[in-house]
């Protein structure tokens, strides 16, 4: 499923409710397989699709320290509702061919950052535990951007438009 600001799609309920509960537990679970319908703007039914990077990015989620306290460093170990969030935005700016984060990890804040660092394109999206989501960008050629991702997220999707794809 192509996702743009248009046609931006919610996570079905079941698939969220299962990944907020999976990280809420601290399981380690094997990563879903999430396929479902997608409908266009018009109203049509897309066929269905399976989201490649999912998998991948549910188990580097995973194997962060969802157990611990306080992290060795002082930084507060990641929420469930900062993991939720995260995926709920790749979900909706992610191409399904676009290549896996290159870093998921920790923030100092109790939330966890995406990272992709390929072929010059250096981009970092940060998702708190409160919902807010911060990213940096830059690119050869391109400006620079560090702030908010904006409510309609369409800064965001031409940044993340620019990372490699993976080969079919």
């Amino acid at each position: 499923m192509t996702t743009t600001p248009s046609n931006r799609q919610p996570v079905p309920s079941e698939v969220w409710d299962e990944l907020l509960m999976s990280f809420a537990a601290k399981a380690r679970p094997s990563a879903p397989e999430a396929r479902f319908d997608a409908v266009s703007k018009t109203g049509e039914q897309e066929n269905q699709t399976t989201i490649k990077w999912l998998k991948p990015t549910t188990k580097a989620l995973n194997r962060l320290p969802w157990q611990e306290t306080n992290l060795p460093d002082g930084r507060v170990p990641p929420k469930p509702e900062a993991a939720a969030t995260l995926l709920w935005l790749l979900l909706n700016i992610l191409d399904d061919n676009t290549i896996d984060p290159t870093a998921i990890i920790p923030t100092s804040r109790g939330g966890v950052a995406a990272e992709w660092h390929i072929g010059g394109v250096n981009l970092e999206i940060e998702c708190d535990p409160d919902g807010s989501i911060e990213y940096n960008f830059a690119a050869p050629g391109t400006e620079e951007y560090e702030g908010p991702a904006g409510p309609d997220l369409s800064q965001l999707s031409q940044h993340v438009g620019m990372l490699p794809k993976r080969a079919n």
